[in-house]
């Protein structure tokens, strides 16, 4: 700024410098950390992330599994889930959405286009600690789910084979809770039913003993 004498005649300028190289280096860091967030993101295998405000309106979508089922993130950005998803959908994740700004959790599961997603949600704390964001992180499991089949149908399976043993068998945890039991199994715990099985420590458990 310039200085002035007292006939208001300008004889000097002084200015005032700061040292901004370590402000600068914060900026250039979160930039490079927010690209790198991005691009993790975007390559997110069989995932996709949404990112909403609290009028449940789209502001950043990003993930692989969006082109899996035809969408791009210009089709959903500054819209809601309604207006993206059929109601089927929409219902159950809005339901879920709206939990994260009363300072919720969310996990919940969904069919969409032939594949079967596991969500998980969080709200979004600013420096008021206010929740003005929500994020929803979504996983496609299909595969998952598929091999959990082929285990259950497999184990179906088995057990349906030992329940004609004549020798009693069960398979239990490393706490000692009985997970299955055939029902020869049944007479010797001299239990009513497998449920009811279901509900003793092997280990402390004492099977009546009959006389004769």
């Amino acid at each position: 700024s310039p200085l002035q004498d007292e006939n208001g005649n300008i004889f000097s300028y002084m200015g005032i410098a700061r040292d901004i190289t370590e402000k600068k280096q914060n900026e250039q860091a979160a930039r490079e950390l927010n690209q790198r967030f991005q691009t993790i993101i975007k390559n997110l295998p069989n995932g996709a992330v949404f990112l909403f405000d609290k009028d449940m309106k789209y502001i950043h979508v990003e993930g692989s599994a969006l082109k899996e089922v035809g969408l791009e993130p210009e089709m959903m950005i500054g819209k809601t889930v309604t207006e993206v998803f059929p109601p089927e959908i929409s219902k159950v994740a809005y339901k879920n959405q709206q939990r994260l700004f009363e300072g919720e959790t969310c996990f919940f599961e969904l069919e969409f286009s032939g594949n079967i997603y596991a969500n998980w949600g969080q709200g979004i704390v600013n420096h008021n600690n206010e929740i003005k964001e929500g994020i929803i992180y979504s996983f496609d499991i299909s595969e998952l789910k598929k091999t959990q089949a082929r285990l259950q149908n497999t184990l179906d399976r088995f057990w349906g084979l030992v329940n004609h043993l004549r020798s009693g068998v069960f398979y239990i945890n490393t706490s000692g809770k009985i997970l299955e039991v055939n029902d020869a199994m049944l007479g010797i715990l001299g239990s009513p039913s497998a449920e009811a099985t279901k509900e003793i420590d092997i280990f402390s458990f004492k099977p009546p003993i009959k006389n004769g």
